[in-house]
């Protein structure tokens, strides 16, 4: 049985694809195991296994604040953190306001004044070993700023709940979930400023 021209092309036109197919998955898997892409992630901390909440994207030495309303006093409190070699380091606190639970520990920490109203909190510098924990606190209102976007935590993780918040590797479906995270985030509303330069709510 002679095939036609037509039907020819066509057996090896479906051959192509199913090739070009293969080697799609083939490469789409090896990202995903290889897991190549830094995070930023927020995982509940709840159970034998961490659940991700959020991922945002990370590169290099980056760095993020946690930012809240004193539960009583509600003056606004600012932790500052940074990258170094994958580990959290907390790099200062800001404050513009005075309250219970804030306050100088004798020869490790010390208030200075930073400015347009803030003081800042120095001695803190260190490696925290791990992820940052947290509670997340409707009352507190934890926010997370990264690349001057802000997200409400509460928004992505009920009241009450523990998080923790590291750096972490993913693969292709990871790191489009992390953008499209940021693109959804309310841009800051301090214009990403630091305390000491007049930002601030």
């Amino acid at each position: 049985m002679v095939r036609s021209p037509r039907l020819a092309g066509r057996a090896a036109d479906v051959r192509v694809a199913a090739l070009v197919a293969c080697v799609l998955a083939a490469a789409w898997i090896s990202v995903e195991v290889a897991r190549p892409f830094d995070v930023l992630a927020v995982d509940v901390a709840t159970g034998d296994r961490p659940r991700t909440a959020l991922l945002l994207p990370a590169t290099g030495e980056e760095k993020f604040e946690v930012r809240y309303e004193h539960s009583y006093n509600h003056f606004t409190i600012r932790e500052l953190f940074s990258r170094e070699r994958d580990e959290v380091v907390v790099v200062g606190q800001h404050v513009n306001g005075n309250g219970a639970g804030i306050g100088e520990v004798a020869g490790e920490t010390a208030f200075v004044d930073a400015g347009h109203g803030w003081s800042r909190l120095t001695g803190l510098e260190r490696p925290l070993g791990g992820p940052l924990r947290l509670r997340v606190g409707a009352i507190a209102d934890h926010r997370l700023i990264h690349r001057c976007r802000d997200v409400a935590l509460v928004e992505v993780v009920p009241p009450g709940e523990p998080v923790q918040i590291g750096w972490a590797r993913v693969g292709l479906v990871g790191w489009v979930r992390a953008h499209v995270s940021l693109l959804r985030a309310t841009p800051d509303a301090t214009g990403c400023a630091d305390p000491a330069q007049g930002s601030g709510r």
